[in-house]
């Protein structure tokens, strides 16, 4: 509790478009009154090193729940909590998931040596085939909650939302429309303010961006050359089966391409290297 928040002061009446103090600008208001919630199961799976294998496996099923991003300086570290505060003397109506809220996450990272394989008489195959290290890590979560904007005069104006499915879920991975823009509409605009006549009714982060999951797999190798030299070959791939997470989603009603992701968070990305030990 009593964290810190930042707000938009001052601002314009949305119909009359005259500021309670026409002396002032818009300036950040800035008070202890932030709240945040965090609740959360967290469960952990380990195998600690033998026959040629280990293994540590983590789940956490959780909830973060704020009036703003749940960051104490989260407006000065770029999250520019102001934004999602809707109307000032209305805390109430911005309680919602946080910015960085994930309903699951899992992370698994593994080890596995294969064997030396010292019962095969032909030396070269043992050498080839025997002694590699396979390891990798895989993490997977659901998405991160998102708001359905119009730009505005008033900072943090939310979208109006008349009902129906929000998200595409059948074909967005092939049409990259994620949202349905026929669920959401503008709000009229006040000619004097600038600004919609009423605040929106969609709830802050009452939406989630696509979930995300990515493969991480390494193979290397040691070779010894001398009885205190060794050689060791390396491969890394990351994003091993170069699955693609969609990004970049389109919140604000205004925009021409509403709803669509327009982003990926990278393909695969291969490297090779070797490390000499002496």
């Amino acid at each position: 509790v009593k964290l810190t928040l930042f707000r938009a002061a001052n601002r314009v009446d949305r119909i009359t478009g005259v500021r309670p103090n026409p002396n002032l600008s818009q300036p950040i208001y800035t008070d202890n009154s932030q709240t945040l919630s965090y609740y959360s199961w967290q469960s952990s799976l380990k195998k600690r090193f033998s026959n040629h294998l280990s293994f540590d496996m983590n789940y956490t099923w959780g909830k973060g729940l704020g009036t703003a991003s749940g960051d104490f300086g989260a407006w000065f570290t770029g999250e520019n909590s102001n934004s999602l505060n809707q109307e000032f003397f209305d805390l109430r109506s911005d309680y919602g998931p946080t910015s960085y809220d994930l309903k699951h996450v899992l992370t698994a990272g593994w080890v596995y040596e294969v064997p030396s394989l010292r019962n095969l008489q032909n030396r070269a195959a043992q050498t080839v085939f025997g002694g590699w290290q396979v390891s990798g890590i895989l993490r997977a979560s659901t998405g991160l909650p998102v708001t359905v904007t119009q730009t505005s005069s008033i900072p943090g104006q939310r979208g109006e939302f008349i009902g129906g499915g929000a998200v595409k879920f059948d074909d967005y991975r092939n049409t990259l429309q994620y949202l349905n823009p026929a669920v959401f509409r503008l709000i009229p605009v006040s000619a004097a303010s600038g600004a919609p006549i009423r605040p929106g009714n969609v709830g802050r982060g009452s939406i989630r961006e696509p979930g995300q999951w990515n493969l991480d797999v390494n193979f290397s190798k040691s070779f010894r050359i001398m009885e205190t030299r060794r050689l060791q070959l390396r491969a890394d791939m990351f994003n091993a089966l170069n699955h693609t997470n969609l990004s970049g989603l389109r919140t604000s009603r205004n925009d021409a391409f509403f709803g669509r992701l327009l982003g990926t968070r990278g393909s695969r990305l291969m490297q090779v290297g070797g490390v000499f030990t002496f």
